[in-house]
């Protein structure tokens, strides 16, 4: 009688602290109604400002995502952490909500400035969306930082996952509408004031409250690297995998000849599916065995498969199952690693690590998508899905070896 009885309390024990304890304090709920917000507002300007200029050419869809993710990843991430590393909270909140009002002002009396066609137009634009979006994700990241438990931090991660992947398609669905029916800045400047509200009350509600995890840290960028390699070229790969199903989305759509609202309606798909499987993908991170990022890794990168075979919008049903299983396995057991080095300086080199990998991958696969077609581009994706496992076996391993001299 007392194997079923445990079988049961554990069942219950991983449903709690996947779907539960997760929600236990003030802070992290806030931090998922944060999450929301600020997604929907930061993937909905995304998603509108690349199908915009897929079909300009492929020099300005370059020129957007590569300028854009080196401003943010290598100077205006790393800047706004080590804001929030030396200010207190309300003093750097009001300084990044400055700029983003700023910003904001800007695209209002300046509309041309937002709509490329030109190379200085598009990274005029690229500097404005950064400048909008980089604040609300280092007050993501500090919160993570700060209210993650180290007993369930793995559910806790993949919690705010879901809420910012749920702002994300929300976001993605209302771009696919305001492509059809809100021509100009109108829903541009609705997505800037989603992300200013992200900041907003993370000023309020993160202001007095125990910050030690985030500010006793030294804020040391290149020791961080050297450190943590493998986890490091891992996060690369990271980037690579969010450009191609995420950033790059829009654009091979637009190829294939497919709007926006596709790629939302799969997205709630994906949301739902991240759901259940969410105390999984915690309860891996837990087992502290690494599979989290093998498996996922593996899982995900299957997902180019059918696309090399055929290429027609039905086929993003099979693939976004697999990407999503896959990627969020990964992305859980990856983020929650960075977040367990309590460090905001880590979080910079992470968001340096994702920029490389999204730069990189953007300047092999999207001239070969122009150039050649789909079906090598899809074969490129492929490789960096390869080269996402072998970089996940890389930390396996190192972990394996330090439990083994422990």
């Amino acid at each position: 009688m007392s194997q079923p009885l445990s079988l049961q309390w554990r069942l219950k024990k991983f449903l709690h602290n996947g779907f539960v304890a997760p929600f236990a304090t003030r802070e992290r709920f806030l931090l998922y109604l944060r999450s929301f917000m600020g997604c929907f507002g930061f993937s909905g300007a995304t998603t509108y400002i690349a199908f915009d200029f897929a079909g300009i050419g492929l020099m300005t869809i370059l020129v957007f995502f590569v300028s854009r993710f080196a401003m943010t990843g290598y100077i205006l991430m790393p800047g706004t952490l080590y804001l929030l590393h030396r200010l207190p909270m309300l003093t750097a909140g009001l300084v990044m909500m400055g700029v983003q009002v700023a910003m904001m002002a800007l695209i209002v009396a300046k509309p041309e400035f937002v709509q490329g066609g030109t190379i200085p137009l598009t990274l005029l634009a690229s500097a404005i969306f950064g400048l909008l979006s980089a604040p609300f994700w280092s007050t993501f990241h500090y919160s993570l930082v700060c209210h993650t438990s180290e007993h369930n931090r793995g559910n806790e991660v993949s919690i705010a996952g879901i809420a910012s992947f749920s702002g994300g398609t929300v976001g993605v669905l209302a771009s696919g509408f305001a492509l059809s029916y809100m021509p100009g800045v109108l829903f541009l400047v609705a997505c800037g004031l989603t992300q200013m509200a992200a900041v907003l009350l993370a000023t309020v509600t993160e202001r007095g409250l125990d910050t030690s995890p985030a500010k006793n840290r030294p804020f040391h960028l290149l020791g961080g690297m050297r450190k943590e390699a493998s986890r490091s070229v891992t996060t690369m790969m990271e980037g690579a995998f969010q450009l191609l199903t995420g950033f790059a989305m829009p654009v091979w759509l637009w190829a294939l000849g497919t709007g926006s609202v596709l790629m939302g309606f799969l997205s709630s798909l994906q949301g739902l599916i991240k759901f259940i499987i969410s105390p999984f993908a915690g309860y891996l991170f837990h087992e502290n065995k690494a599979r989290d990022i093998v498996m996922g890794s593996t899982i995900k990168a299957l997902g180019w498969l059918p696309w090399i075979i055929i290429q027609a919008p039905w086929v993003m049903a099979l693939s976004s199952l697999l990407w999503t299983l896959g990627g969020h396995m990964h992305s859980v057991g990856l983020g929650s690693r960075w977040y367990g080095d309590q460090s905001l300086a880590a979080q910079a080199v992470r968001e340096m690590m994702l920029a490389t990998g999204r730069i990189l991958c953007a300047l092999i696969t999207l001239p070969v998508l122009y150039v050649f077609g789909l079906v090598p581009f899809f074969a490129a994706a492929l490789l960096f899905g390869c080269g996402t496992i072998l970089a996940s076996m890389w930390i396996r391993s190192d972990e394996r070896r330090d439990r083994i001299s422990s």
